[in-house]
């Protein structure tokens, strides 16, 4: 009977447990980073970055960004975008990555202002903190962080520390994929919203532009016809003409 009640409590304490831990997840939503995917069309490099291809992502397929410096001071790049952010909420970033072996480290920042304000960020949330990225292979990484509960009606964006050289030598930090999701779930990289509405727009205008060649195609078909048939219908004519002259003359 101890034997049981025993076992039945361990279950209930258990259960108890995981549905705690089920009732704090939070699915992620839309990714909030404009131009978190170097292949994206339309997209542009980040301030202080290039798009470069390695070995390492893709089979050298695909581009990345990269922060590229010799200098012993940091280099940074921020994504293009502000979106909004709810304060003391859960937000999940994800990125691939890897870097140079004499990267000193690198760091991830949200930076942020109130949502009506003008120029730069006010304050600042440091996501990840003097790390490092292995340099022999892509690294998927990401970081689960909570929005300080003093951020109400604030707008951030996402940046990225090349922390410098050890040696005064090139030194790169790769990055690609960037996505900024709200939730506790790692959901893994999508396009924002603004990145996929581009993709669609472009696919529509290679459609019409295609719809409107295939229409001027088959218009110039049926010029072609009328003329053909006209050249016809004018030598029958001639044919005719000489005929009738040549009746008259005899």
């Amino acid at each position: 009977i101890q034997s049981g009640q025993i076992s039945s409590k361990v279950s209930s304490t258990d259960f108890k447990t995981l549905n705690d831990k089920v009732g704090n997840l939070q699915a992620g939503s839309r990714n909030l980073v404009v131009d978190g995917d170097a292949n994206a069309y339309g997209a542009t490099p980040w301030g202080n970055t290039t798009f470069r291809t390695h070995l390492y992502y893709y089979n050298s397929t695909k581009l990345m960004f990269v922060i590229d410096t010799s200098a012993k001071t940091e280099l940074t790049a921020g994504c293009p975008n502000w979106f909004p952010v709810k304060a003391g909420h859960q937000y999940t970033l994800y990125f691939n990555g890897f870097m140079s072996s004499n990267v000193s480290s690198y760091d991830v920042w949200l930076l942020g202002k109130q949502a009506d304000a003008q120029g730069i960020y006010t304050d600042n949330y440091q996501i990840i903190t003097g790390e490092r990225l292995d340099p022999s292979h892509n690294c998927i990484v990401t970081r689960t962080f909570t929005v300080p509960s003093s951020w109400s009606n604030y707008v951030a964006y996402i940046r990225f520390d090349n922390n410098g050289s050890t040696d005064g030598k090139s030194a790169v930090l790769f990055f690609n994929e960037v996505s900024v999701k709200e939730g506790n779930i790692n959901t893994g990289y999508s396009p924002a919203p603004e990145d996929s509405i581009a993709l669609i727009k472009k696919n529509t205008t290679a459609i019409d532009q295609t719809n409107k060649q295939i229409s001027l195609k088959a218009d110039q078909t049926e010029v072609d016809k009328v003329k053909q048939t006209a050249s016809q219908n004018s030598s029958q004519l001639n044919v005719m003409a000489n005929e009738i002259k040549s009746k008259v003359t005899s």
